[in-house]
């Protein structure tokens, strides 16, 4: 879609705002808006909060994900407003967050005050639209995020925030451009939300197949006969139950070793968080020490199944020698199988997972552990090993056709994303005109 663009633009550019239209003019900010800070209650003081006083963070505009906050997380007292001097911010003000991280934005739709992570950007007269700024700070974020300042974490201040420079168009074409990016983000937003939705149902399809091939086979003529397992149900009468522990050796990690004991080599690592379902995720691999003896017990080979132990208990992956060489840390159990092909028992454990049969063995009284012991005992299902064969070459003849579909979408969602973002960069600097008509 092509859009009109204004006749004459100023011959001077503007940093951070390239020409703009030459009719419009251009400040630093704190010429447009006043500036409020937060604070934050004494933490322990149990008066200063639960009130009915809305009191924002960073946290909360993250988590909000929209051009309106309606609410905060918590709330404070009157007693513990008073107590640390942060300001009541009018309706319809911006409120941006200054640290942890910088450039998270919305306008509030109710009086509130915030932390000390916030800024809030208060009019300074009626002429001037906060929808229309809110969307030119939102496509500022990178700008605004380079300015901050720190060294244990980066913090935008508001002498800086207030030098920043923005564009001011008449106030009836600020009202213009607001009206139009709300309609046009709205239909962009729109559209990735119905391509996020296919991508969601492309994942149901590719859970389903693989969950049905692994516990019911590939001929549905079959004689069936009950697992004895209660989630499962029937299996394929010819098909056996057994104990993991019979089909496979299971070895858990070793404890975290920072510092060389003596006699060590420091080698590289995989954690729970390396593991994700299906595949590992080497982007983020530590070194700790092992020793010689330990090399040998821990060390990874091609085909092993990789188990996480502690946090999302049960999430599986192979191993296909990402790296010439990795150990593991015990939040992750190690599986060699030792009858059958490795990734039928793969696609196995990742059905489990998806039915929460993991969750439900591990006690969740504060953190669940899947530990070697409660690993080795659960009861798993054995097709004869040529229809593993088959099973798990149609399953990845499957898998590629979704994934690749998936794929897809996923780039089609990035590119609505891009041209939101363009969008609202041409039209909140003035690069296309636009109008009511």
């Amino acid at each position: 879609m092509k859009y009109p663009s204004y006749k004459k633009y100023s011959k001077i550019e503007v940093k951070s705002i390239g020409t703009i239209p030459i009719h419009w003019k251009a400040a630093v900010l704190k010429r447009i808006f006043r500036i409020y800070n937060g604070s934050t209650p004494q933490s322990g003081n149990e008066k200063y909060w639960d009130g009915d006083i809305v009191w924002l963070t960073p946290d909360d505009l993250g988590r909000n994900k929209k051009k309106y906050i309606y609410e905060s997380h918590r709330r404070i007292t009157a007693e513990g407003y008073r107590s640390c001097g942060t300001q009541m911010v009018p309706v319809n003000s911006i409120i941006i967050s200054s640290r942890a991280p910088i450039g998270h934005i919305a306008i509030n739709n109710l009086e509130a005050c915030t932390n000390q992570g916030c800024k809030s950007l208060v009019p300074i007269k009626k002429d001037v639209s906060s929808d229309f700024y809110y969307y030119f700070l939102l496509i500022s974020k990178y700008d605004l995020q380079s300015l901050g300042k720190g060294s244990t974490f980066m913090e935008l201040s508001g002498s800086l925030l207030g030098k920043y420079i923005i564009p001011i168009p008449p106030y009836d074409e600020q009202q213009s451009i607001a009206n139009f990016l709300d309609q046009e983000t709205a239909r962009i937003d729109a559209l990735i939300e119905k391509k996020q939705k296919l991508i969601q149902l492309l994942k149901e399809k590719r859970t389903a197949l693989i969950t049905k091939a692994v516990t019911k086979g590939l001929n549905p003529d079959v004689k069936m006969k009950e697992s004895g397992i209660d989630w499962l149900g029937e299996m394929p009468e010819h098909w056996e139950v057994k104990k993991l522990k019979y089909i496979s050796k299971i070895v858990i990690g070793k404890m975290l070793t920072p510092t060389d004991k003596g006699g060590s080599l420091q080698k590289p690592y995989l954690r729970a968080q390396n593991l994700d379902w299906i595949n590992p995720n080497i982007a983020d691999i530590k070194n700790m020490w092992f020793t010689i003896t330990e090399l040998s017990k821990y060390r990874v080979k091609r085909n092993d199944l990789l188990v996480s132990e502690g946090g999302e208990v049960g999430r599986t992956c192979i191993w296909s020698d990402e790296l010439s060489e990795v150990y593991i840390q015990n939040s992750v159990n190690k599986v060699t199988i030792e009858q059958g092909n490795p990734y039928y028992y793969l696609f196995l454990l990742y059905a489990f997972g998806q039915y929460g049969f993991f969750d439900a063995i591990v006690s969740r009284v504060s953190i669940g552990h899947l530990t070697k012991e409660k690993l080795k005992e659960i009861f798993i299902i054995a097709p004869p090993y040529d229809e593993q064969v088959r099973i798990v070459e149609h399953i990845q003849k499957k898998r590629k056709v979704i994934e690749s579909l998936i794929h897809k979408v996923e780039i089609a969602i990035e590119k609505h994303k891009e041209f939101r973002t363009a969008l609202i960069s041409a039209a909140v600097t003035g690069k296309i005109k636009v109008t009511d008509e």
